[in-house]
Order: C-alpha cells, then sequence, then structure tokens
C-alpha cells in the first residue's frame, strides 16, 4: 500500500493541538476527516511530533499509507479542498510518495522550535494584543522587558524590538497620564 509524507502548515489557534483528543477538535483529526471525505479510508496519520494547544506550525510532517496509489499533486489538493471547504486552518503544503519504512516520527533528523512573540497585522488583533502587551508588561516593567527580549535567543529583528518597545512604553504612558488625572491606584 502506498505511503505518503505530508508537509503541514497550520495555525493553531482553534485546536486542542496536534493529537488526537476527547475534549475538542485536533489537527490530526481534522486532517483524518478530510482524507475520509477524500477517498473514504477512516485512519490514523502519524505526526512526527506533537503541539500544544493554541500553537502554530510551519513544516509539521505526518505519514498517511492510503490502499490507492494516488498522484501526490491529488493527495495534497484533495485534502486541501476539504481543509478549505470546512474552514479550517490547516494546509497541506506539499504531498511526497516514501518508501514503506519512512515513518514521520522515527525518520525525523532533527525537530525544530521557534518562540517569537508577534505583533498580528489584523487591526482589531492588533489592538488586542498591544492592549494585552501594555497591561502585562507595560508600566515599570517595560525597559526590563525590552532588555530580556533584545538579550533573548528568540530572533527578534530590530523593527520588532522598537515595535515591542513602543507597545510596552504606551502602556507606561497610560499609566502616567492615568494617574495625572487623579486616579490613585495601586500600581
Amino acid at each position: 500500500m502506498p505511503r505518503y509524507k505530508l508537509l503541514i502548515e497550520y495555525d493553531g489557534t482553534p485546536y486542542v493541538g496536534w493529537q488526537r483528543q476527547a475534549n475538542g477538535r485536533a489537527v490530526q483529526q481534522v486532517i483524518e476527516e478530510a482524507i475520509l471525505a477524500f477517498c473514504g479510508e477512516d485512519l490514523r496519520i502519524q505526526g512526527a511530533g506533537r503541539t500544544d494547544a493554541g500553537v502554530h506550525a510551519t513544516g509539521q510532517v505526518a505519514t498517511v499509507t492510503l490502499a490507492k496509489a494516488w498522484r501526490v499533486d491529488v493527495v495534497r489538493d484533495a485534502i486541501n479542498a476539504y481543509l478549505a471547504l470546512s474552514d479550517e486552518l490547516i494546509s497541506i503544503m506539499a504531498a511526497e510518495r516514501v518508501d514503506d519504512d519512512f515513518d514521520a516520527r522515527f525518520s525525523a533528523r532533527g525537530r525544530r522550535y521557534l518562540y517569537r512573540p508577534r505583533v498580528p497585522r489584523d487591526a482589531a488583533l492588533r489592538r488586542e494584543s498591544r492592549s494585552f502587551l501594555s497591561r502585562v508588561f507595560g508600566g515599570a516593567v517595560a525597559p526590563a522587558v525590552v532588555h530580556l527580549l533584545e538579550q533573548s535567543d528568540l530572533k527578534l529583528t530590530p523593527r520588532e524590538i522598537e515595535q515591542l518597545r513602543a507597545i510596552l512604553e504606551s502602556g507606561e504612558e497610560r499609566d502616567k497620564g492615568t494617574r495625572k488625572q487623579g486616579d490613585k491606584g495601586t500600581g
């Protein structure tokens, strides 16, 4: 039976993580449902690793064995068509035929994780994230947070650091402005 390697990208926000779970929809489950819709096979795919709830992936690899040999572009496009019709935030970036002994988990040569705080491009989300960042890390701690970010291995660009600095300082200015107006808050 033909085995395929899937290269997957997803926004993990609405999912409980990669692995199928009883408490909500998982990325694995959604892809398996897409495969069922595509070729009528109720099966389990094997991921190279797992992600937690809300975590995104840009290069997740999974293995699937199908009963019928399909062209790789058909596998990719058919799964993506179901995902798109279902408004899922998952894409199969590539599909590739692999040997029977290929296993996404055990054949992996490495894993790479990147943790980056990001300011969303969408205006409403940007407003929410600015508000959250300035409430949590703003005020008196803002300079220390910026310093930690500059010294970290998060690989932030100078522009990203300046964006975060502006957000955090806006929280500090808001706090000063509030106090000037007579708010005697505790901190």
